[in-house]
């Protein structure tokens, strides 16, 4: 993914935020934003969440004030990154 691409399709909007502040835990906001982006970058939201990648996942966390701590591999879900939230990566994407 470029970084033309990471920016066009991962980048909130005021109306994305909006949205995403009905959700109240931080895991549920990240996998709607990965679900949110994803639609119109793929044409369909994906199965597979955990396995976004790594740097539209960490520009949508910075974008929504969320931390996320070094990882080898996000697509691991043995090594999935920490977080100042409990467990942030278990539930990553949200159930429509």
């Amino acid at each position: 993914m470029g970084k033309e691409e990471l920016i066009r399709y991962f980048t909130l909007t005021t109306a994305d935020q909006a949205f995403l502040s009905k959700f109240r835990r931080a895991q549920n906001v990240l996998g709607a934003a990965v679900q949110l982006c994803a639609l119109p970058w793929l044409g369909f939201v994906p199965d597979d969440v955990p396995f976004a990648p790594p740097a539209a996942v960490g520009r949508l966390a910075r974008q929504l004030g969320l931390t996320l701590c070094g990882g080898p591999a996000l697509r691991d879900p043995a090594t999935l990154p920490c977080c100042r939230f409990p467990c942030l990566w278990k539930p990553l994407f949200y159930r429509m």
